[in-house]
């Protein structure tokens, strides 16, 4: 098997006996770590066969409840390389695979998938969702290797492993857990340490898929609306249901919407409605998100490093590559991309999408070849002069949204290499006033990194790693795209056919609408499935002013007689419409909640 940056690996599931001592004794640092990784393969090869398997083996386990590919780990540690991340992701499916909680797909096969979609790391999130869909799982599993340390007096690798679990069709966290694992001490310890770490590793791996079995929460049932802004959900606080959870809303394979847990009795619960594209019903399912934790499980006795809270900036930190790394909700992969940063400010860095939550920036590393040690994005937007973003290097996606009113702008930290010396951060801080409905943004962004400035020391700018030298960098600005944040249309802005209508000639529709701030393009959908699965009827492109909001535009005399000819008057024909800004570098339609009209009746047959 492979890995993504091309080489060979094998598993790391083998997991040596308690107080073992390992004894290899070399003058050649080298021939040290090439015996341990020989040793190293020759004890998980058991495993490899297993894992190679594991589909099959796993299909025929009633247990199994979730189907899930695990995609490669990464290292963001300060100690090695990525055979220990590697290590990390063997171990994690290995234990995925014995607790019999898991279908698993083998990493070959994820990664034969990954080349067929012409995916590379890291992934975006629309790329882990096409994976997933690819691979026909539920849920992706991502992690990375946080910190690994030695001590002595007795000899013993500490390792820090996070862990999460994506859901395949929303790329929403539904389950994970951040641990720390240790190695056996070990007095007198001459061997190579790579044999101590990958026993910390496997420990860890333990510890944290049995914190994800703990975890399970299963699928609820909406059994009924309460009122307009609430619903009843089959689950309660017996199924792990908890007060202030909040759920992903699915209709078949479409998400509806997101709720949170209200009150919670033995046996069910009442959630509130946070967003709903097309209001939420009896029979929808949910699923829970899961929160990062900020405490370690399985600890050795320091403090937690502490995450990133939330989509809008992220807290405070330290100086030093140990302390800039975190995690967002819906993240990807970290990757550790090489070279110099991109020099053009017209070339796109990645993604901007206005969506109804809010505009969606999608990060990509790979637009700056070149550049190793990826620690922070920058994202600038054209009606502010700093940044109103600080992302962690380790996420793929941002969300920038519209403030509730008298909210106060949320603080952004971030940090900029010190014009003192290269090798150390100052940190700075600024605000996110939040979007204006109507108003169409430019979106900027540039990478803090670290630069590897030679093998053999340090010089007066730069700090030393081992045996290299390094110093802090940023790219130069790089144009990601524009975006507008666009007025959702409301059921009550469709205002002709009226709800319900039972007087409408198919052979003449006229449809009505409010026009959206921030929109010039919209079109007409009309369908007998009120989830528009499939469509029936799309009228052209009708043009507005997108500095007008309110404004009656109508499609007229539209003849819908051949897509409608099977109906009868008490069949719904539904109709929504749906809006963008032509001139948004990647131009989405947001549709309006469905609306509904029955054909009107034909006059009676000749006697």
């Amino acid at each position: 098997m492979f890995w993504s940056d091309g080489t060979a690996g094998g598993l790391a599931g083998h997991r040596a006996p308690e107080g073992t001592a390992f004894v290899i004794r070399a003058n050649n640092k080298k021939a040290i770590r090439a015996v341990a990784k020989l040793l190293a393969a020759i004890m998980v090869l058991p495993h490899l066969l297993l894992v190679g398997s594991s589909s099959v083996v796993m299909a025929q386990t009633e247990a199994a409840t979730t189907n899930v590919a695990v995609l490669d780990f990464a290292n963001v540690s300060k100690y090695g390389d990525s055979v220990i991340s590697r290590l990390a992701t063997d171990a994690v499916v290995v234990e995925l695979t014995k607790s019999e909680k898991f279908t698993v797909e083998t990493l070959q096969r994820t990664r034969e998938a990954m080349a067929d979609l012409d995916l590379r790391y890291p992934l975006t999130t629309a790329g882990m969702l096409r994976l997933a869909e690819e691979l026909a799982v539920n849920a992706m599993v991502v992690g990375k290797v946080r910190e690994v340390s030695i001590t002595d007096k007795p000899r013993q690798a500490r390792v820090e492993l996070e862990v999460q679990m994506l859901d395949g069709a929303t790329g929403e966290p539904m389950n994970g857990a951040i641990v720390r694992g240790t190695s056996s001490p070990v007095e007198n310890f001459t061997g190579d340490d790579d044999v101590l770490i990958m026993q910390a590793v496997n420990n860890a791996a333990y510890v944290a898929v049995r914190r994800m079995i703990d975890y399970i929460i299963p699928e609820a049932t909406v059994l009924n609306a309460i009122g307009s802004d609430k619903v009843l959900l089959n689950r309660g606080a017996q199924d792990g249901i908890s007060k202030g959870m909040v759920m992903i809303v699915t209709r078949g394979d479409e998400v509806i919407g997101k709720i949170r847990v209200l009150d919670v009795t033995n046996n069910d619960s009442t959630a509130a409605i946070v967003s709903a594209v097309r209001g939420v019903k009896s029979e929808d399912k949910a699923k829970a998100v899961f929160n990062v934790p900020e405490k370690v499980t399985g600890g050795y006795g320091e403090p937690a490093s502490k995450l990133s809270g939330g989509v809008i900036g992220a807290p405070k930190k330290k100086k030093g590559i140990g302390q800039v790394l975190g995690v967002l909700a819906g993240l990807a992969l970290v990757a550790v991309i090489a070279g110099q940063g991109s020099s053009s400010e017209d070339a796109s860095s990645g993604a901007v999408m206005a969506t109804a939550n809010g505009i969606e920036l999608t990060l990509d590393p790979g637009s700056f070849q070149g550049t190793s040690n990826l620690i922070e994005y920058h994202i600038y937007r054209s009606d502010q002069g700093l940044p109103v973003f600080s992302v962690p290097g380790s996420s793929a996606f941002a969300l920038d949204t519209v403030l509730g009113t008298g909210a106060t702008p949320p603080e952004i930290t971030y940090q900029e290499p010190d014009p003192t010396n290269a090798a150390d951060l100052v940190e700075k801080t600024g605000a996110n006033p939040g979007l204006q409905v109507g108003t169409q943004y430019t979106y900027r962004v540039r990478v803090l990194y670290r630069e590897l400035t030679s093998l053999t020391g340090g010089s007066t700018d730069s700090g030393t790693d081992g045996d290299s030298s390094y110093r802090y960098r940023l790219s130069p600005l790089t144009t990601m795209g524009r975006a507008t944040m666009i007025k959702q249309l409301l059921l009550a802005d469709l205002v002709q056919p009226v709800m319900d209508a039972s007087d409408v000639s198919l052979s003449s529709v006229t449809f009505g609408w409010q026009s959206a701030l921030g929109a010039d393009q919209y079109i007409v959908q009309a369908s007998l499935d009120p989830s528009f699965s499939t469509v029936a009827f799309q009228s052209g492109i009708v043009t507005g002013s997108p500095s007008v909001g309110g404004e009656l535009l109508t499609l007229s005399n539209q003849n819908l007689s051949s897509q409608f000819s099977s109906t009868d008057s008490a069949t719904r024909i539904y109709w929504r419409v749906g809006a963008r800004r032509s001139s948004d570098s990647a131009p989405a339609w947001s549709y309006s909640p469905e609306n509904w009209f029955r054909k009107s009746e034909g006059p009676p047959p000749p006697p």
